[in-house]
């Protein structure tokens, strides 16, 4: 099995207690308008929702067999993973999530939660006027001071709580205590990984959906800082087309590109396999093999051994592009032959204690 153009898999749709209609009334979707759907996973090697090529020669085959089938070809030489290492999901959030964290990758494997820790980041495709994120705590606390606002009810008064809008980033690092609310709707790029340990359900008494308490204390950041939402750095792009830096962090970076008016631009190859997810208008790739057309709310995977591929869209076209980035080769290097300031290069890694940029910036 050799692949070599971009490939296209079927959504896995999710009924959750917090979902919406978005999917359908905003992304077409073929789901049920009458359906809670809160997730569709676009890409995924996470068993057992695994995702199979939607049609074609290989319809069927799924994400794992594709990546076995010649590792280096479809994620990259550089890359040390033995299987797909992201995961993306539109999220429909309607009514509250559960107060939350994610272990990262050295906890996750000490408590037998799987080979990888969960950071994600959420890119926000529309919210509500009054739409509001959970996005860790508003000051340092301690163990004691969560296990007990858990106990009485006031967690919520610890959280770091702030008003969303389209467009905005969000970086979610691994032991970042979180919760999206009612009125989001969300891209999400995230490691591959499902391990969610809750702190609070907002008094649902779901057995489906019990607390975990203890084990979120054991990976929880309790720390405090204000740089949850990342600000873009534009790029040197082509004429008629925006073009944004998102995120930079050793797990993925996301760059935004938007047409202004009818044009194309040259798709940067990279050391790892590329993501390209659509939010608006239609966008036609052309590599050596063709051209294939993505629409509104599609997502395709760019293999790494695809290196030379074209996006041409009309104005109002609008996607997302992402890879698992050589922190100094492709983020710092570029960023600083175009002129960028270090200061402005060091936010799109969020946190400052936990900025995979600084040290490259600082060394």
């Amino acid at each position: 099995m050799t692949v070599t153009t971009p490939v296209f898999f079927a959504p896995i749709f999710k009924e959750k207690v917090w979902g919406g209609c978005n999917l359908y009334s905003r992304l077409a979707k073929k789901v049920s308008p009458e359906k809670k759907i809160g997730e569709s996973w676009e890409l995924s090697a996470l068993p057992p929702d695994i995702s199979r090529v939607e049609s074609g020669p290989l319809a069927g085959t799924s994400l794992r067999e594709i990546v076995a089938s010649d590792r280096a070809a479809v994620l990259g030489a550089a890359l040390s993973a033995a299987d797909f290492p992201l995961l993306y999901k539109f999220i429909d959030a309607q009514d509250r999530l559960s107060i939350q964290v994610h272990p990262d990758d050295a906890q996750a494997r000490v408590n037998g939660w799987g080979a990888c820790g969960k950071t994600e980041c959420w890119y926000i495709i529309a919210a509500e006027p009054d739409a509001r994120v959970i996005c860790g705590f508003k000051r340092a606390v301690d163990g004691k001071e969560v296990r007990e606002r858990v106990r009485n009810g006031t967690l919520i008064e610890a959280l770091n709580i702030f008003s969303i809008r389209a467009g905005d980033l969000i970086f979610v690092p691994a032991g970042t205590v979180h919760a999206n609310q009612p009125g989001t709707f969300l891209y999400e790029v995230q490691q591959s990984s499902d391990t969610t340990l809750r702190l609070f359900d907002w008094d649902r008494n779901d057995p489906g959906r019990p607390l975990h308490i203890d084990e979120s204390l054991r990976v929880l950041d309790m720390s405090a800082h204000d740089r949850h939402r990342i600000p873009a750095v534009v790029l040197d792009g082509a004429p008629g087309v925006e073009r944004k830096l998102r995120i930079a962090c050793r797990y993925f970076a996301i760059e935004e590109l938007r047409f202004i008016r009818p044009a194309e631009i040259a798709l940067e190859p990279r050391g790892s396999f590329r993501v390209m997810t659509v939010l608006d208008g239609s966008i036609d790739v052309s590599h050596d093999a063709g051209k294939d057309r993505i629409g509104k709310g599609r997502t395709a995977l760019l293999p790494a051994c695809l290196r030379t591929s074209v996006a041409a869209g009309e104005a109002g076209g609008h996607f997302l592009i992402s890879w698992v980035p050589d922190l100094a080769h492709e983020i710092v290097d570029p960023l600083r032959r175009q002129g960028t300031p270090d200061g402005d290069i060091e936010l799109l890694g969020g946190n400052a204690l936990r900025n995979d940029l600084l040290p490259l910036l600082t060394g």
